[in-house]
C-alpha cells in the first residue's frame, strides 16, 4: 500500500483539476449521490441524532448531500489532504457536530477511526486506492465503528471482472464522457487523460465487485449488495446487523 504523502492527490494542483472536472471525468456523477441520499431517507426516516463518517471527503460533496437529508448529523469528515479539508470546510460553512480529520487510509489502518460509533459510514471515489489487502482491512475498521443497524455505503471505481469486461466497462466510461463532452462543447481528448492517469498510476487499484462484496461478508456485514452500477462505477454496501 503506497503512502498517501506519495500520490498525486497529496498534490494541491492536481486535486483541484479533478475537482473542477469531476462532473465530466465521473460517470453519473449526480446520480450516485442521489442513490446516497435515497438510501439515508428509506433506512434512516425518523431517526434523530444521525450521525455519519465520510471516508476520504475531498471537498466534502458527499457529506454535504447527506447533510441536505439530514441537516443536523453530527459527521466526522476524513482526508488525508489537509487541502481537501479545507475546501470542506469552504464547502459546508459553519455547522455545529461537524468534525474534520486529517488522516490517510493508512492512519486509519493503524489507529481506527475517531468520533464514532456512526449510524452510517460512506466514502466516494477513494477506496480504490487500496489494493485487496487494505481493502478489507479497512471495511473492518469501518465495521467496528457502526453502530447496530449501522450502513457502510461505497461510491467507487471497481475491476471488470474479466478482461473482456474490463474493456466493455471502459467502453462504457468512453462513450459517457464523449456525450459529456458533445454538450458541453469540449474538444480536448479528455478519456484519452483520464485512461492515462486511471491505468498508468500505481495508486489506483481498483478490485473487482464480487471480491470486495464478499470481503464485505467475511468482515461481518449483512444486506451486502451492489446497488447501483454504470461501467466501472458502483455503489455497493451492507449494514451491521
Amino acid at each position: 500500500m503506497s503512502s498517501f504523502d506519495d500520490s498525486p492527490w497529496g498534490d494541491p494542483k492536481f486535486s483541484s483539476e479533478y475537482l473542477e472536472r469531476a462532473d465530466l471525468y465521473v460517470v453519473e456523477r449526480r446520480r450516485l449521490f442521489s442513490i446516497v441520499q435515497e438510501h439515508v431517507r428509506f433506512f434512516f426516516p425518523e431517526k434523530e441524532g444521525f450521525s455519519f463518517l465520510d471516508l476520504g471527503c475531498g471537498d466534502g460533496i458527499a457529506s454535504e448531500k447527506v447533510l441536505q437529508v439530514k441537516p443536523r448529523s453530527r459527521a466526522v469528515l476524513v482526508d488525508g489532504s489537509a487541502d481537501m479539508l479545507e475546501r470542506a470546510r469552504e464547502r459546508l460553512g459553519e455547522r455545529d457536530g461537524v468534525v474534520f480529520v486529517v488522516k490517510s487510509f493508512e492512519n486509519l489502518l493503524n489507529e481506527g477511526i475517531p468520533g464514532g460509533p456512526f449510524d452510517l459510514a460512506l466514502s466516494s471515489l477513494a477506496i480504490h486506492h487500496l489494493d485487496d489487502r487494505g481493502k478489507e482491512g479497512l471495511f473492518r475498521t469501518v465495521f467496528d465503528s457502526l453502530l447496530p443497524g449501522g450502513w457502510f455505503l461505497n461510491v467507487d471505481l471497481v475491476r471488470g471482472e474479466s478482461p473482456l469486461l474490463e474493456e466493455w466497462q471502459m467502453e462504457m466510461w468512453r462513450l459517457w464522457v464523449e456525450e459529456r463532452k458533445a454538450a458541453l462543447g469540449v474538444e480536448e481528448d479528455i478519456f484519452g487523460e483520464i485512461l492515462r492517469r486511471y491505468k498508468g498510476t500505481e495508486e489506483n487499484r481498483p478490485g473487482t465487485l464480487s471480491f470486495q462484496l464478499e470481503a464485505l461478508k467475511r468482515v461481518g456485514f449483512a444486506h451486502v449488495d451492489s446497488f447501483y452500477r454504470y461501467g466501472p462505477f458502483v455503489v455497493f454496501g451492507g449494514r451491521k446487523e
